[in-house]
């Protein structure tokens, strides 16, 4: 996360209470999707797609918000779809409902808040208007294969897998340079794994790649 705080803190706040969670309601290890409702943000182009070297999907919305509704109705529990709240205030501040007066909710209370906490994020990220498709994977030892690895910026970095039917995207918008050579790859990598019916165009935006 670029907020290297974004969730942590929720679990500090919970003290001794962290683990009788998870034990308890089986929360798992939390994983994030993000989309972004700006596909035209400069300082998104810049910090996510390689500097403006990347491409920008385009999903319906609608299509999107169904199928992960299937997702979560075969497990409700561990999926979460929902747009990002963005608060004025201090990091701390941000998950005070955790311990009020000294006095912990009970679990089912806490894991409620912390499932909650994974949507919200400082006002200095509200330019990216995110929408967050959250999955707590389960922790169990014969369960730790669906959770994989891979290596980013000379770190080992978690991940899980999870899939998006080709039929939610509705474009993919090229970097904002972007030649015909580039067009006719991409057309060519679509025809050969989903086909051609996903619109690609330039990204309209002013930044020099």
């Amino acid at each position: 996360m670029n907020d290297c705080a974004e969730y942590r803190i929720a679990e500090e706040n919970c003290c001794d209470k962290v683990e009788e969670i998870i034990m308890e309601h089986e929360l798992g290890i939390p994983f994030a999707l993000c989309f972004s409702e700006s596909e035209g943000n400069i300082p998104m182009w810049d910090m996510y797609a390689n500097h403006g070297k990347g491409v920008c999907l385009r999903f319906n919305f609608e299509k999107l918000y169904h199928y992960v509704c299937e997702l979560t109705n075969k497990d409700e529990k561990k999926i979460e779809f929902s747009k990002c709240e963005y608060k004025d205030v201090e990091f701390q501040e941000r998950y005070k409902p955790f311990n009020l007066d000294g006095v912990y909710p009970n679990t089912t209370e806490l894991r409620k808040q912390m499932m909650a906490s994974a949507f919200v994020k400082p006002k200095c990220f509200c330019h990216e208007v995110e929408w967050r498709l959250m999955v707590w994977q389960s922790w169990k030892p014969d369960e730790y294969h669906k959770i994989l690895f891979k290596v980013k910026q000379d770190e080992l970095c978690p991940y899980v897998e999870i899939s998006i039917p080709s039929a939610c995207i509705d474009g993919i918008i090229l970097r904002p340079n972007a030649n015909a050579r580039l067009f006719e790859d991409v057309k060519l990598l679509l025809a050969n794994y989903v086909g051609n019916y996903i619109q690609i165009e330039k990204a309209e935006i002013s930044l020099k790649v």
